[in-house]
């Protein structure tokens, strides 16, 4: 998920906290569900690294393409 507003941490296991930036890059890892928690403690650390590799690399490829116009 891409978006213009903050992040909201916690949405996925019910917590309330307080929503963090300007915009927002999310990756679905796992589905919602009754047990969103238990399910999130058991995803693969290397699939949200992976994630997390991707969108960073995404972000420099754009941000190099910007400013070298």
């Amino acid at each position: 998920m891409l978006g213009s507003g903050p992040l909201q941490p916690g949405a996925a296991t019910g917590r309330q906290l307080p929503p963090i930036g300007d915009y927002a890059i999310a990756g679905v890892v796992n589905r919602f569900g009754p047990k969103a928690y238990g399910m999130l403690q058991t995803t693969s650390l290397h699939l949200v690294m992976g994630m997390a590799r991707e969108i960073v690399s995404a972000i420099n490829e754009a941000w190099y393409i910007h400013n070298k116009q």
